[in-house]
């Protein structure tokens, strides 16, 4: 089932620390601000890693440190080749010495194989790590490196302009045979090197070099649409729960038993962190039915996850796109739950679909109560949910659906997985310190132990740590156990910067789909090596959704909220810093989505209105995110104030901004149309109106786009009753069809029929009857 693709490039660049500031200030300041723009037009976030920018030079002392956050952060780059951009002068680097590896190699076993480049540089072991190792291990091929993989060399003759009282930090007598001897290998092994002058040579090159290798991995065309980037979304959250599943056969048996059946839809119960989502994303992503619909749904991912109507309307356009269901998704939430039952019918009779709707006590507006949930669903329909005790459950117990409850941790399975977890990290703890944890009622809970068990890897003092077992297992729930985490990451990570962890988890917890690590860094005016550190110790809490950082599990929001955010004043301040950063960026699909939305629900309704009333902002709102600005205009209490508002808007658009004909006719059309759907049928007339003048001008009167926006006010003229309007234009679209497609055509046979139901819907208007819609 799993089509999830983590739509993120991570660049990883490496260089020596003292001698390529020039070149760090070109790619900073030039080449990385211009490929972002390229690749949100692509639906894919770029985040580049520079953990030298930014570094001062007490920083680069503590070796083991920097080494141990440069490999991690390459090994984040799992799973594809990672984009990788060495810059190598004449300056071998600071090497690394045998004490310092056997710290590194103490903290993370992983890295084992650093044993045999004693006395190389933190430069080389970035290299060797991210490529020759790779290469070695036959983890991946040359060419598929090659593609990802850009070197670059500046000439020797560069130091010849460096002024002497600064030329120990361009070259080393001691190590230049050391650096020589790198690059040879590296031409040996056949990588393009890319040879250059000075940094400014490196602006174009970079560019044209990184966006080619970018435009391989997502060519163009392979933009998500807001359907499939919301799929996207929720398979990357599922993705993310496989990190702590301790997996029980018998579980996982149970769902498949239940898809392959008949049955009344499963229940699935637990209490909060025992696995319920775990087990329905991994079972889900290991579905071996391709021919089946798998709809995953996980409410709390997201805030706006939380809302039924964006539930309800995500399932419905999943159920239309693979069934070819014609019917529009309707507008009011009303319509949403009156439909739902008809279109489940309609995919009952057309394949299997596994739809699983997890988290149901998280939905907000009474809708736990599950007023909107059918009673009935087909057979052919098979439905999983989760949730708490609470109305949801009591909903759910009256239709007498089956139940199946996740157990918690018996005694046995923790101790098993206390020790297997631990000794991944070449710890262990004695008999009777694991008999303390295990005894604990607490860690009976699968995810109040793993993050107990990080906690305790971590503590460094052995003599401290029956205190600091005792002072955890103070903790009664998740969310107070992760409360202790922050104030934990507090004392490790603010040295260099005060407040970091507060800001950074407040502003996550404010984001409405999570932050880039770019956006990150500007709002916390911290450089890549400030921010690394905290983000390696904490990346198991989070989950990426293509770039996009959140939060792993709603308790550590719940913990953020309690412990930083704990007054509305507070939580509005935040989304107002938010929607203050977005409102400076240029208008794009990721401001669309973010800086309604935090002025929504800081409540500055005035600043909404401006906002969402502006016509590049409008635009932004295409297909199904048309629903969502319906929704903001709803809770401004639209009446003829939106229509005004939009009118105002696009007079000064006319006036100031430089656009064609044929662009300005398809504002008039979009805004005409959803004017259309939101029931102002006579602001729309005069837009769709204006916009079949100009594509008559423009495009002629046998253009498909003529026919398209003759076809569209014709409509319009006939849902107002207005037929005597709507007939002819009904005509000229029936003529245009039939001298252009032909008498044969589909597009032909559509337009006849609807030419047949004016006439029908006339005829019985005629008698004072109800009209029927033609299509």
């Amino acid at each position: 089932m799993k089509t999830f693709e983590n739509r993120e490039v991570r660049v990883f660049i490496s260089s020596s620390f003292r001698d390529m500031h020039g070149e760090r200030e070109v790619l900073i300041k030039h080449v990385f601000p211009r490929l972002r723009q390229k690749c949100r037009a692509r639906g894919v976030e770029l985040t580049e890693i520079d953990l030298r920018w930014g570094l001062t030079e007490e920083q680069t002392q503590n070796l083991t440190d920097v080494v141990r956050v440069c490999l991690e952060e390459i090994d984040l780059c799992k799973g594809h080749p990672p984009f990788f951009i060495s810059l190598l002068g004449e300056l071998y680097g600071t090497v690394v010495e045998n004490a310092q590896f056997q710290a590194l190699h103490n903290h993370k076993p992983d890295f084992e194989w650093l044993k045999n480049y004693h006395g190389a540089s933190v430069t080389e072991l970035e290299i060797i790590h991210a490529i020759f190792s790779r290469l070695e291990l036959g983890c991946v091929t040359f060419d598929e490196l090659a593609k990802t993989t850009l070197f670059y060399m500046r000439s020797p003759d560069y130091i010849k302009s460096v002024p002497a009282s600064e030329l120990a930090n361009f070259k080393n007598d001691d190590t230049i045979e050391d650096q020589r001897a790198l690059k040879n290998r590296i031409r040996d092994k056949g990588f393009l090197v890319t040879d250059y002058d000075e940094p400014e040579d490196l602006k174009n090159r970079i560019l044209r070099q990184m966006w080619h290798a970018i435009n391989q991995r997502f060519p163009l065309g392979q933009k998500p649409t807001p359907l499939e980037q919301k799929t996207l979304d929720h398979e990357a959250f599922a993705d993310s729960r496989t990190k702590i599943y301790i997996e029980r056969p018998a579980d996982l048996q149970r769902l498949e038993e239940h898809a392959a059946s008949e049955d009344k839809p499963l229940v699935i119960l637990g209490e909060s962190g025992s696995g319920k989502s775990a087990l329905l994303a991994n079972w889900a992503l290991r579905y071996r039915h391709p021919d089946d619909l798998v709809i995953l749904y996980f409410i709390g991912s997201s805030p706006d996850s939380t809302d039924y109507v964006d539930m309800l309307r995500y399932v419905m356009a999943r159920l239309k796109a693979h069934y070819h269901i014609d019917e529009e998704i309707p507008t009011e939430p009303k319509q949403l739950v009156e439909k739902l039952p008809f279109w489940l019918a309609t995919a009952h009779a057309q394949g299997r679909t596994i739809l699983i709707l997890d988290g149901l006590n998280q939905l907000t507006d009474n809708a736990d109560k599950l007023g909107w949930l059918p009673e009935f669903i087909p057979s052919n329909v098979r439905l999983f949910l989760s949730t708490l005790e609470g109305e949801s459950l009591e909903a759910l117990q009256k239709r007498g659906w089956q139940n199946f409850r996740v157990a918690p941790l018996s005694t046995t399975e923790r101790e098993s997985l206390l020790t297997k977890y631990l000794r991944h990290y070449h710890k262990g703890l004695n008999q009777q310190r694991v008999d303390r944890i295990v005894a604990a009622r607490q860690t009976d809970n699968p995810l109040y132990l793993r993050v107990l068990l990080e906690e305790l890897r971590i503590f460094g003092s052995h003599e401290k740590l029956d205190a600091q077992i005792d002072y955890y297992l103070a903790a009664p729930t998740v969310i107070d156990l992760y409360e202790k985490v922050l104030s934990r990451l507090e004392a490790d990570y603010e040295q260099e910067h005060s407040g970091l962890v507060k800001e950074a988890f407040s502003l996550l917890w404010a984001a409405r789909r999570g932050l880039t690590q770019h956006e990150l860094l500007e709002l916390l005016d911290v450089p890549q090596a400030i921010w690394s550190p905290l983000f390696l110790a904490v990346q198991d809490a989070l989950v990426n959704r293509g770039g996009l950082l959140n939060f792993y599990h709603d308790y550590l929001r719940q913990a953020v909220e309690r412990r930083y955010l704990p007054s509305v004043e507070d939580q509005n301040g935040w989304h107002l810093r938010l929607a203050d950063f977005f409102d400076k960026q240029e208008i794009g699909a990721r401001v669309a989505d973010e800086l309604p939305w935090h002025l929504d629900e800081a409540g500055a309704k005035e600043r909404l209105r401006n906002c969402i009333s502006e016509i590049p902002m409008f635009l932004q709102f295409e297909g199904d995110k048309k629903y969502e600005l319906w929704g903001y205009w709803l809770g401004l209490e639209p009446d003829k104030m939106m229509v005004w508002a939009y009118d105002e808007s696009l007079a000064r658009y006319e006036e100031t901004e430089k656009h064609t004909e044929k662009h300005l006719a398809n504002v008039l059309n979009a805004l005409g149309l959803f004017f259309e759907k939101t029931g102002y049928f006579s602001a729309a007339i005069p837009l769709l109106r204006r916009a079949l003048e100009i594509s008559e001008k423009v495009l002629g009167k046998q253009h498909p786009d003529t026919a398209k926006s003759l076809n569209q006010l014709a409509l319009l003229h006939y849902v107002k009753g207005d037929y005597s309007k709507a007939e002819p234009l009904f005509k000229r679209t029936l003529e245009f069809f039939e001298k252009v497609l032909g008498k044969q055509h589909p597009d032909t046979a559509t337009s006849m029929n609807l030419l047949a139901g004016l006439y029908y819907a006339k005829a019985l208007s005629n008698k004072n009857m109800a009209a029927l819609p033609p299509y």
